[in-house]
């Protein structure tokens, strides 16, 4: 009988032996799956943070746009100032459209006849200033509008 007891103890503590590493491997296993689960949480959380070479591209190129239209303006707000006060200058003399080109092409080789026409018919158009017919031919002069602009852009 203590044979049989013997079997019965030994075959006992292999059992509890077997169950104890199946648990301890289990254990291990849910552990390993919980380090690579926070894991590719983890990467997941860095690649939402993360810019993409594509994004990254297209934050440059708005970047350089804005600085573009930035300069453009920038000019935009010198031709306007420069017409004003070369209106200013002029205001007890009537200031022809003629004389005005020939400051502009000093000024502004680059301007074209029809580029400086565009900015005055587009300020004409605003308000900023008034275009007459006179004995002198078509001359140029401010509004007080025109005045209020050139006081926002003054620096």
């Amino acid at each position: 009988m203590n044979e049989i007891n013997e079997q019965q103890l030994a075959a006992l503590l292999d059992e509890h032996a077997e169950l104890h590493e199946n648990m301890s491997n289990s254990e291990n296993d849910n552990d390993n799956i919980d380090e690579t689960e926070i894991q590719k949480e983890t990467m997941n959380i860095v690649q939402e943070g993360r810019m993409t070479s594509e994004e990254i591209l297209r934050e440059i190129d708005e970047q350089e746009s804005l600085d573009m239209e930035n300069e453009i303006a920038q000019k935009e707000v010198h031709i306007f100032k420069y017409v004003m006060y070369t209106i200013e200058i002029y205001k007890d003399v009537e200031l022809t459209l003629d004389r005005l080109k020939n400051l502009m092409a000093h000024e502004y080789a680059e301007m074209t006849e029809e580029s400086l026409m565009y900015y005055l018919k587009d300020y004409e158009a605003a308000g900023y200033i008034r275009l007459g017919e006179t004995e002198a031919g078509i001359t140029v002069s401010k509004t007080f509008l025109g005045e209020c602009a050139l006081a926002l852009v003054k620096k």
